[in-house]
């Protein structure tokens, strides 16, 4: 073997270190409920918010939208959920009085306890659902393209508006000028200036776009969709069924009297 001044190549079989078990089990999705099952307990919720009459059941539907989340790992919304409802029930406890402020926020607080859930769980039904699975689940419902394009384009129009907001703001940062209380309090109009008019260009932009790329995927096809992403009921999305079933009867069952 001549001498070349290089160590000779020698291969060594890779065997995955800590670092690589680590990456992948952080590169794994999120566990998911199905998204039928979410669509059912998204209108099971509503139903429960409006039928219900009992505290206790109000409890309880706020403590499976929590639960609902942390299976989602949306722990940050989880918390401000909970947080939130905790601080519409205190105000609604300890806001007294006959004054208009009082009224005010008794009002605002009972508003914030009543959509709190249906807000929770909405949110956790756009930020873990695949546009293509809702798509699969309104097919599977036979719904007309009337509906389901327009909810599509609807869901995939937020998220788009809410980087808009958040590109917008930072270049208003960058320039000094941050929206804060203290700008909105002292400087309204050139705030609303600043931040509407942008939002507002966009968006219209946004929409036309969003429009575009939809029927460019073939949304108006007539055909029968099909996903990649699986779409089976197993143990977490049955326990989410039996949990809305027993919500909306014990609802109906505080409309009634049964429930104090």
């Amino acid at each position: 073997m001549p001498k070349t001044g290089l160590l000779p190549h020698v291969e060594h079989s890779r065997t995955p270190g800590l670092d690589t078990c680590i990456g992948e089990l952080f590169d794994r999705e999120p566990p998911r409920l199905d998204a039928r099952v979410k669509v059912a307990a998204l209108l099971a919720v509503n139903v429960a918010a409006v039928l219900n009459r009992s505290f206790s059941v109000e409890i309880a539907v706020m403590a499976c939208i929590v639960a609902a989340l942390l299976y989602s790992r949306l722990n940050r919304t989880a918390i401000r959920c909970a947080a939130t409802y905790a601080a519409a029930v205190i105000i609604m406890a300890f806001a007294g009085g006959e004054n208009g402020i009082a009224s005010v926020l008794l009002v605002v607080a009972m508003v914030i306890r009543k959509t709190t859930p249906i807000f929770g769980f909405g949110y956790c039904l756009v930020a873990t659902t695949k546009i293509s699975e809702l798509l699969v689940v309104m097919q599977k419902l036979r719904l007309p393209n009337s509906i389901t394009i327009p909810f599509s384009v609807v869901l995939s129009y937020f998220p788009s508006l809410a980087s808009e907001w958040r590109n917008v703001t930072g270049a208003m940062k960058m320039r000094g000028f941050g929206v804060s209380p203290k700008n909105v309090a002292f400087h309204l109009v050139r705030t609303m200036e600043y931040v509407m008019v942008p939002i507002i260009v966009r968006s219209a932009t946004v929409a036309e776009e969003i429009s575009a790329a939809a029927i460019t995927r073939g949304i108006e096809a007539q055909d029968v969709r099909t996903t990649v992403y699986p779409m089976e009921i197993d143990l977490a999305d049955a326990i989410c069924l039996v949990a809305c079933t027993c919500l909306v009867a014990a609802a109906v069952a505080s409309r009634v009297g049964a429930i104090a």
